[in-house]
């Protein structure tokens, strides 16, 4: 596991804030960026009790591979890295501890850390942060505590949260950032793409909530069959044998534009928080494995989700948050050998004029 310049300047930049007593920082790197790289070389730097916090399942078995990869290249580092989560239990003589932190409620956190020095945790996808609960994880664990001698390292493709609230309520300092554009120049992101489509949907009496549309009413305005059906032979058409993300904005929108999509005769399935665990992860495997094109979801793939087959990104869902539309189009980023470019497509009515402009401002995207 082989870091990138900018990695081994994240990593340095990490350790310079700490040298100036900053002990609450932030890391902001685009998708597809290897933020799990960058956090797996800092444990594997730490001489004490490390906490990696997460948010969804695939995450926390993602990070604890990666960290115990970046541990095995010191054949004398035996470590162990356990997961704290639900059923399971770390042992005691866990070094590293990978959990989700809907799991650390008061008790669990005390008899967890019980013995044990922590001095680093690391919080993945840390625009959570400020969220009540999550801050009073932290809390808890000590970071705000002026005598607590460890440090707080957060990672995020975005530093902006739906309802306005910043990271400043949490973290002191963002000390190392790299935009999308400066990856796509630098070849470690594939360049976009972007084709739109006009469906005729107007959104205008759509209302808003926080910074974004409220999603009821926006579902009801756009969930009809005329524009599914629209959506469905767009993605047919310009996305063509590319495996394909759709983002949609509610359960019944994806289940209808999945059933668009099979009626057109593309192999598509459909992925969303209510469906158990099980049969999320079959549906998924097939999509990896090339047996589905199109997956549509709710939310499921916004974060976390990461496999470089992925090449084309259908915003299926109007948004006028600027996080969510990054990440959404960060899923289809990654560089894999084969297809060189991220095909982005989607009616006009899911796209921000002003995320977008900033995204098509490259050569090498066309708007259509």
């Amino acid at each position: 596991m082989q870091l990138r310049p900018y990695q081994h300047e994240a990593v340095a930049a990490v350790l310079a804030a700490r040298r100036e007593g900053v002990r609450r920082m932030v890391l902001a790197l685009p998708t597809g960026a290897g933020k799990t790289v960058i956090f797996a070389e800092l444990i594997r730097r730490a001489r004490h009790t490390v906490l990696v916090l997460a948010h969804r399942d695939e995450l926390i078995t993602q990070a604890r591979d990666k960290i115990e990869a970046a541990l095995r290249r010191d054949p004398n580092d035996r470590r162990v890295v356990a997961i704290e989560q639900g059923n399971a239990s770390a042992p005691r003589d866990a070094a590293v501890l990978v959990a989700s932190i809907r799991s650390l409620h008061e008790g669990r956190i005390g008899r967890v850390l019980a013995g044990r020095d922590l001095r680093l945790v690391i919080y993945d996808e840390c625009h959570h942060a400020v969220a009540d609960d999550n801050r009073r994880v932290l809390e808890q664990i000590g970071a705000f505590d002026p005598d607590w001698p460890g440090t707080l390292v957060g990672f995020t493709a975005t530093t902006r949260r739906a309802d306005g609230r910043g990271l400043s309520e949490v973290f002191e300092r963002i000390v190392y950032h790299r935009t999308l554009r400066e990856m796509i120049d630098d070849g470690y992101l594939r360049p976009l793409r972007g084709l739109r489509i006009a469906t005729g949907v107007d959104l205008a009496a759509v209302p808003e909530a926080g910074d974004d549309f409220d999603q009821a009413a926006l579902a009801e305005a756009i969930d009809i069959e005329q524009r599914n059906l629209l959506v469905a032979r767009s993605i047919q058409d310009l996305a063509r044998d590319r495996r394909t993300i759709a983002f949609c904005v509610g359960v019944a929108h994806a289940e209808h534009l999945c059933q668009a999509l099979r009626g057109l005769g593309v192999p598509a399935g459909m992925v969303c928080g209510e469906m158990p665990k099980p049969a999320r992860q079959r549906t998924l495997e097939r999509f990896a494995q090339g047996a589905l094109r199109v997956i549509t979801n709710v939310g499921v793939l916004t974060e976390g989700f990461d496999d470089p087959g992925v090449s084309a990104i259908a915003m299926v869902r109007p948004t006028r948050s600027e996080a969510v539309y990054l990440q959404c189009v960060g899923r289809g980023m990654r560089l894999l050998a084969g297809d060189a470019d991220l095909q982005l497509v989607g009616p006009r009515d899911g796209f921000d004029e002003a995320v977008f402009a900033q995204l098509a401002a490259r050569p090498e995207v066309a708007v259509a």
